[in-house]
């Protein structure tokens, strides 16, 4: 998986945590996101909504089915 040339530009980086922490990361910035001089904040913030809502879905289900 590689990050593109955009995403370098702004700043993008790989980061290998733990599922909670990557949660809390991204709820923890999601409030001071600021649109990239190529996408408009709302979809910045759209993309970032989605995927913790994917995490905590899986977080949902995962303790579903381990119980």
């Amino acid at each position: 998986m590689d990050i593109t040339e955009k995403e370098k530009e702004e700043g993008a980086e790989f980061l290998f945590v733990e599922i909670n922490e990557s949660l809390n990361l991204m709820k923890n910035c999601y409030d001071n996101l600021i649109s990239s001089k190529y996408d408009d904040i709302y979809s910045t913030k759209f993309m970032v909504l989605r995927d913790i809502k994917i995490l905590e879905y899986y977080l949902k289900m995962n303790s579903i089915l381990l119980t």
